[in-house]
């Protein structure tokens, strides 16, 4: 597995490229800078199969309908949770930050993942774990040992749960089923640098481990 990060748009918003030994790929949480991800897409060589959503806010998302407009077709996949947020600028936060929110109109899931569901990339397989708490449908991707975990877990700190779809218990709850899962896991969140799920456990000050 080969992971790319690009970070993108005002908020910084992490945006990965993960590539099979195939060299066919997943990017995860374009938010924003479409035409910059795809031709980041085209210097790796790689070939872009889909998009993982790990959840429905504007910065996770701005990016799509310009890597569509470069890779026509490129399917869209999210939490079932938080589908409706891609065609509400009001549910996904775009028109608290911009005047003009064409860009997170009319967007469209190809596929609802439910939890526990598998997508397999050539030798990869994600693997879909409901996080809520940031918001009511994020999800995380497991894929081998790494943990792609959108605005839920962060190095030293959890998503915010005051805005749309958020709550705070329900997100430490899913902070703790992440921390349940056996053995060590590179994390590698929305924002900000990588952890891993051992540290987190013992040194995250807002949900430690039991």
């Amino acid at each position: 597995m080969q992971i790319y990060t690009i970070p993108v748009g005002l908020l910084q918003t992490n945006c990965y490229i993960v590539a099979s030994q195939s060299q066919n790929a997943v990017i995860i949480d374009p938010g924003a800078e479409g035409e910059r991800i795809a031709k980041g897409v085209k210097m790796l060589g790689v070939t872009p199969r889909c998009i993982l959503l790990t959840h429905g806010h504007h910065d996770h998302i701005g990016g799509i309908k310009q890597l569509q407009k470069a890779y026509p077709g490129l399917p869209v996949c999210i939490g079932e949770g938080d589908a409706a947020m891609l065609r509400d600028p009001d549910k996904n936060l775009a028109n608290m930050r911009y005047k003009d929110a064409q860009e997170y109109l009319d967007l469209k899931e190809d596929r609802c993942l439910k939890d526990g569901e598998q997508l397999a990339l050539d030798e990869l397989v994600f693997t879909v774990i409901n996080t809520p708490g940031h918001t009511s449908g994020g999800v995380t991707y497991r894929c081998d040992t790494t943990l792609f975990s959108g605005d839920t877990l962060f190095y030293r700190s959890v998503g915010r749960t005051d805005l749309y779809g958020g709550d705070y218990d329900t997100i430490v709850a899913s902070v703790r089923r992440l921390y349940a899962l056996e053995g060590d896991f590179d994390v590698l969140p929305g924002h900000g640098e990588p952890t891993t799920l051992s540290q987190e456990r013992v040194s995250n000050p807002y949900v430690r481990e039991k």
